[in-house]
């Protein structure tokens, strides 16, 4: 779980809501603006509401279920194997990083955390709680937290020999965003074409 993070829930406007407080600096305006409007469809919608030295931001997770709990969800329904949808989420999951640089939100600028992960399962989309960085740390290494993380959780042999491949070429290339869409989209027409 991420470290100061206070995930209280709300309901707002007959919606539920995940509350968190920040230093009114932390997040720079551009960002709340472009994050308000919801324009990237990549984040968890956000409000800010502005007090003199802190910003308090309702994230809206109505509809929502946390990537640990649709995960948890999946194995109790008998899931035969993860690995066609673990590519599909992978793959969203690149494509909306790759519009939110498209919207001036950059990797590292954010956290990208197993813990911050939200599916909305109607709309068939991967999104994250926008939480700005406190440190710098290494995309590759927030992305290898993250496949491990996925690995703990779903239990797939099969899915791990993807995921731990994923992992390595990643790191021994020094892939960023496009170098991994690319080799997840050949991944995915290797899985569909041998099914």
């Amino acid at each position: 779980m991420i470290e100061n993070v206070k995930i209280l829930n709300e309901t707002i406007n007959g919606k539920q809501a995940i509350k968190r407080e920040l230093p009114k600096e932390q997040i720079p305006w551009y960002q709340k603006q472009i994050l308000s409007l919801s324009s990237t469809g990549f984040f968890l919608p956000m409000r800010f509401v502005f007090s003199e030295i802190m910003c308090e931001i309702y994230y809206e997770c109505s509809q929502r279920t946390s990537l640990k709990e649709y995960l948890q969800q999946k194995k109790e329904v008998g899931i035969h194997s993860f690995v066609e949808e673990g590519i599909h989420l992978l793959e969203h999951l690149i494509e909306q990083i790759q519009q939110g640089e498209d919207h001036l939100l950059f990797l590292e600028d954010y956290t990208l955390s197993f813990d911050l992960l939200f599916v909305y399962e109607s709309e068939k989309r991967v999104e994250l709680l926008f939480l700005p960085k406190e440190d710098k740390v290494d995309f590759l290494e927030e992305w290898e937290d993250l496949l491990n993380a996925i690995d703990a959780e779903v239990n797939d042999k099969q899915w791990s020999v993807y995921s731990q491949k994923l992992i390595q070429l990643s790191k021994d290339q020094n892939w960023g965003t496009e170098a991994i869409l690319s080799y997840i989209r050949e991944l995915k027409g290797e899985i569909f074409y041998s099914s």
